[in-house]
């Protein structure tokens, strides 16, 4: 018949990456521990799909990441690693044991974009992602509750975290969520 109408699927189990939003209420920023963050890209920045991205470390606890992507297929990130590729084991980050309130909490402003990817790989190349939203050009708290990491890796063996920016143009993310290689 006429008008809007709509139907719920409930049927399979779908791709799906969850957003993140802003969230006033989420406590106090939970630092991740002492990290030298490494940038990557798709292709090199000459590459007309390339894409660059450069990193400063501010303070100990704040960062900003420069991105820009010469293509709308282009993308480029900041990672921060915790398996040291010099030894033959498999160092890892218990994220139960680190932040036993059950929430990673960090705050993130920019300019030319409105949303991050955000992802946490485990030891087994298992990769949770989400989309953080709503980015603004002044400080906001986000929250990321880390029983939504269980539905896709394991969160007493995480190896990586990442931001992760795509398309075309120059797009800036300050991050406050350290504690960073600094020296002053």
């Amino acid at each position: 018949g006429q008008g809007t109408q709509v139907l719920n699927i409930d049927w399979g189990v779908f791709v799906f990456t969850p957003s993140i939003t802003p969230d006033p209420n989420a406590g106090a920023i939970t630092p991740l521990p002492q990290v030298l963050p490494t940038s990557f890209t798709n292709l090199p920045k000459l590459d007309p799909k390339g894409a660059e991205v450069t990193t400063q470390i501010i303070s100990k606890t704040f960062m900003k990441a420069t991105y820009t992507g010469n293509h709308m297929d282009s993308f480029g990130g900041v990672a921060y690693g915790y398996d040291n590729p010099d030894t033959t084991t498999k160092e890892t980050l218990n994220l139960n044991t680190l932040f036993p309130g059950g929430n990673l909490v960090f705050q993130l402003d920019g300019t030319g974009l409105t949303q991050v990817g955000f992802e946490v790989m485990d030891s087994n190349g298992k990769v949770f992602k989400a989309n953080i939203t709503n980015i603004a050009v002044t400080g906001q708290k986000y929250k990321v509750a880390l029983s939504q990491l269980l539905e896709a890796i394991d969160p007493t063996k995480v190896t990586q975290i990442s931001f992760v920016f795509t398309g075309q143009g120059t797009q800036v993310l300050n991050i406050d969520w350290g504690v960073f290689v600094f020296t002053p």
